[in-house]
């Protein structure tokens, strides 16, 4: 696979001015400070690209191992480049590992970016280095060309964040991760299992349940509800929403825009408010603090105040001022996102037209269009029974899905009154007719009940 390094080298070779022109603006990119182009660079893309289809470094580490692409610790000491000319094993070229993917993953050059001041030097006698935190870095955006783009990046480290394990069935459950309790805030776990049916047949089951739920009735303890909600309803839901909010993108777009625009600036304009009451209220806090340290000091310096007394004082306001003012930073930052709506349209509408049909939910249209999915209770159309605390009747239950940029949007049904009204119509028989099953059901389990009393007497008797 050809890289910038061959043509360097071939117009170097060529005896033309113009050929030796051009290998001296290669040389930046070749041997200079932008030399990350200088390898296999679509290994990055094809990189990105599994991540974000779901696939676990790991994973992506055993694809580039069987597909003979070298690691880059092999490809540099074999080019005599690098700071691994003289440890590298010339005997394993494609033993990839999943940290060496995770550290391509998370380089921030890939995005255009250049970031200086990320490396510190902990042993001077040494030489050794450590990474700094990442608030220390200098990052200086779009200063060269992009390989992947900044939502590609951003989304994989997202899913970076969430461990997806591969269970037995050898795959993880794409919507892990994104899926949250609507009561506490808290994740929901996938459980899965085969169950056997027949003798020859097994049931996958595949659902989602509270987190707070689960651990805590391994404490005895109800501190939430189940939040009970199957992977296979899930993508119903998401697959429903992309394919109603894509039908009327391309139908009304200029309506799409007016719509989200309207309801985007009304929900900035209340929360904007209410914001920026919060910052003065804070900075009114903040400007208290600083005449509480004064007075202090004062006190402190007269002798007025002992030494232990004036430390924890001194560490209580810190700490509660240090919170004010990073509350502050953080409210200013969300106002500043309102100017942005603009542009997040504008992304989503580009997202939605790389898709011409929404048949089929992949794990790269989930990481692509969903943000987070919100999961409320189920409720049952008939309570509870009083004897045995079962559920009765049909199970409903409110799902929020948040798509990237506009959120939870709801687009306006274009069907027609006809159309709706057959609906209806047909989900109040379908209900009925599943009605009188239950009570059938009821009355024939009752009378089962009923002959098997009656035969405990002449049982006993004989």
């Amino acid at each position: 696979m050809p890289i910038l390094q061959d043509l360097y080298e071939t117009l170097n070779a060529q005896p033309e001015p113009e050929a030796k022109r051009l290998a001296v603006a290669l040389e930046i990119y070749c041997a200079g400070s932008l030399n990350v182009f200088n390898h296999r660079t679509n290994v990055v893309c094809y990189r990105g690209c599994k991540a974000m289809d779901g696939m676990g470094m790991h994973q992506i580490a055993h694809v580039l191992s069987d597909e003979k692409i070298e690691r880059p610790s092999y490809y540099h000491g074999k080019n005599g480049v690098g700071t691994r000319q003289s440890d590298y094993d010339p005997n394993l070229p494609y033993a990839w590992r999943g940290s060496t993917v995770a550290n391509i993953l998370r380089t921030l050059a890939y995005c255009g970016h250049l970031v200086n001041l990320r490396m510190a030097t902990v042993d001077f006698k040494t030489g050794k280095t450590a990474e700094k935190p990442k608030d220390e870095w200098v990052i200086f955006e779009n200063r060269h060309e992009a390989i992947i783009s900044q939502e590609v990046f951003d989304t994989v480290q997202k899913l970076r964040q969430t461990p997806c394990r591969i269970d037995k069935l050898g795959y993880a459950n794409p919507l892990t991760g994104l899926l949250w309790c609507a009561d506490y805030g808290a994740k929901l776990y996938n459980y899965r299992r085969s169950e056997p049916r027949k003798p020859t047949e097994t049931k996958l089951i595949d659902v989602y349940q509270c987190s707070t739920y689960k651990i805590g009735k391994k404490d005895f303890q109800d501190t939430c509800t189940v939040h009970h909600i199957s992977t296979e309803m899930a993508h119903d839901i998401i697959l429903d929403i992309l394919k109603r909010t894509s039908g009327y993108i391309q139908a009304h777009e200029d309506k799409f825009v007016e719509m989200f625009r309207n309801t985007s600036a009304e929900k900035q304009d209340e929360t904007a408010r209410s914001y920026k009451k919060l910052i003065t209220k804070n900075e009114k806090r903040i400007s208290d603090l600083n005449r509480i340290f004064q007075s202090l000091y004062e006190d402190k310096a007269l002798g007025k105040l002992a030494a232990e007394r004036f430390d924890e004082m001194i560490a209580a306001y810190e700490k509660e001022l240090g919170e004010l003012k990073a509350k502050n930073t953080e409210l200013q930052a969300e106002i500043d996102e309102f100017t942005a709506d603009n542009d997040k349209v504008d992304k989503f509408l580009a997202l939605v037209r790389r898709y011409t049909r929404f048949e089929e939910l992949t794990p790269a249209m989930i990481n692509e269009f969903v943000d987070k999915i919100i999961v409320y209770e189920g409720e049952w159309s008939e309570g509870f029974n009083k004897e045995n605390g079962r559920p009765m009747g049909t199970r409903s239950q409110r799902v929020d899905v948040y798509l990237k940029y506009i959120g939870n949007f709801n687009v306006p049904d274009i069907r027609t009154e006809e159309e709706i009204e057959a609906e209806r119509k047909a989900a109040e028989k379908l209900e009925k007719k599943r009605k009188h099953g239950r009570e059938y059901m009821r009355k024939r389990m009752a009378e089962k009940r009923a002959t098997e009393a009656s035969d405990l007497p002449i049982a006993a008797n004989q």
